[in-house]
């Protein structure tokens, strides 16, 4: 018996049956407050002020742009973390947005960028509400944009949308915009697989058969 038994210890030594559990982590990182939900509505610019009020910019209630002086809003912020040694396996950023403007379905009316590259922005498409409101939207990150510890999000107003059936967008050339919070999330994997090799296991069952053959006849 005591021989069977040092034959699976052997087995479990060579480290081909894999048997510690796996780590996995995950980095949150918060700007500003979050004041409003999704589809939060209506809010006027005083109101979104008042909110955000002593928070940190560009979340303490700043209206960036104007719709009826015809200029269009721009926010730029950098969410700050430490990786810790560890490579992120994937990650998302959530954030709400003030009065983007987008009436129309499939209407877009901003653009945004992660670190200087151009994101698909479809999940804000068309979303905002009458009269102005908020939107919460989440977005995929590309991890290798989170290797530097960094990551700096831009939005930028490209236009107003038209409203349903009234005015023709020529006249609302500005697009003022604000931002109510920003939530960025990395998930890392660290630690040894928890998955056994497949050909290990015939040599461990057989083993563990043995044992079970010999003790039998045994008794």
């Amino acid at each position: 018996m005591t021989k069977y038994i040092r034959v699976i210890a052997g087995i479990l030594a060579t480290g081909l049956v894999s048997i510690a559990p796996a780590g996995a982590g995950t980095i949150t990182d918060t700007l500003g407050e979050q004041d409003y939900i999704d589809g939060a509505s209506p809010i006027l610019s005083a109101d979104f002020y008042s909110a955000g009020f002593g928070e940190v910019a560009p979340f303490d209630g700043s209206f960036f742009g104007s719709d009826v002086s015809d200029t269009l809003g721009a926010i730029s912020f950098t969410h700050n973390f430490s990786l810790a040694g560890t490579t992120p396996s994937n990650a998302s950023i959530t954030f709400g947005l003030f009065d983007h403007d987008s009436y129309e379905i499939n209407q877009d009316t901003i653009d945004i960028f992660f670190d200087g590259v151009i994101q698909d922005d479809s999940v804000w498409l068309g979303i905002s509400a009458i009269p102005s409101g908020i939107s919460v939207r989440s977005m995929n990150v590309d991890t290798g944009l989170l290797l530097d510890g960094a990551l700096t999000v831009s939005i930028v107003a490209t236009k107003r949308g038209q409203v349903t059936g009234g005015i023709d967008d020529s006249f609302w050339k500005g697009n003022g915009i604000g931002v109510d919070y920003s939530t960025l999330k990395i998930e890392d994997q660290t630690g040894p697989s928890a998955i056994p090799l497949p050909a290990t296991l015939p040599l461990l069952i057989g083993a563990l058969g043995l044992i079970g053959l010999v003790g039998h006849r045994r008794t």
